[in-house]
C-alpha cells in the first residue's frame, strides 16, 4: 500500500504533467499496475475512513 503522498505525487504527474502510466510508473519506481490502480482509484482512503467514522 502506498502512502497518501506517493498517491498524490502519481496523480499530479499523471493529471497535471500528462506523463503515461508507463513514464509514472518508471519516474516513482512503481510497477506499472500499481500506478494504474490508483490513478483509476477516485476515492482516497482518507476521505472513505473519514466518513465512515461520521456515521
Amino acid at each position: 500500500m502506498l502512502t497518501m503522498a506517493q498517491v498524490q505525487n502519481i496523480k499530479f504527474l499523471r493529471d497535471h504533467k500528462g506523463l503515461s502510466l508507463r513514464s509514472v510508473a518508471k519516474e516513482t519506481g512503481h510497477y506499472y499496475k500499481t500506478v494504474k490502480k490508483y490513478v483509476e482509484k477516485t476515492i482516497l482512503t482518507s476521505s472513505y475512513e473519514k466518513s465512515n467514522t461520521e456515521r
